[in-house]
């Protein structure tokens, strides 16, 4: 498809120039493999296949962790991932396979909602017998509520396919 003036044509080159740049380049987010690729190395951190794997488990055992303590300890709905339907192509802006009818989640954030405020640990709640919200005990849930965001994003980070 070289020389040919249509999009994929274009992408075609700019992937292969990115592939060439890739090769070429020293960047510092390189990773060095050792001769058996079981060692590698970013930057100046150091570290094996299996340590990385406890890495990750570790991150993902504190994520659950977080999250059952974000969600006041109330027990967590059971969701088989594999039985979500989705539109991958849907374009329409605001999609969500939430919305789709046929996952049966258009209220799931009553249903949260609810688990969380009649099933949850009293001892965690945010509010006080007479609605008023407990400032202190707010502020520290928003505070965890960003480190769980912050680690998500890393263990999305580190377990991207590519």
């Amino acid at each position: 498809m070289q020389g040919c003036f249509c999009p994929i044509s274009e992408i075609g080159n700019l992937m292969g120039y990115g592939r060439y740049l890739n090769k070429r380049t020293q960047r510092p987010g390189t990773i060095e493999w050792d001769d058996e690729y079981m060692r590698f190395q970013i930057g100046n951190v150091q570290s094996t296949i299996t340590e990385f794997e406890k890495f990750i488990h570790g991150l993902i055992d504190s994520l659950e962790a977080m999250m059952r303590e974000l969600f006041f300890e109330a027990e967590q709905p059971q969701i088989v991932l594999k039985d979500i339907k989705e539109r991958m192509v849907e374009d329409k802006p605001g999609y969500s396979f939430l919305s789709e009818p046929r996952n049966g989640f258009e209220n799931s954030h009553l249903y949260v909602l609810d688990l969380m405020m009649n099933s949850a640990n009293i001892s965690l709640h945010l509010l006080d017998d007479q609605g008023r919200w407990n400032i202190l005990k707010a502020r520290e849930y928003l505070e965890r509520k960003a480190a769980f965001l912050m680690l998500l994003m890393l263990g999305n980070i580190c377990t991207l396919h590519h």
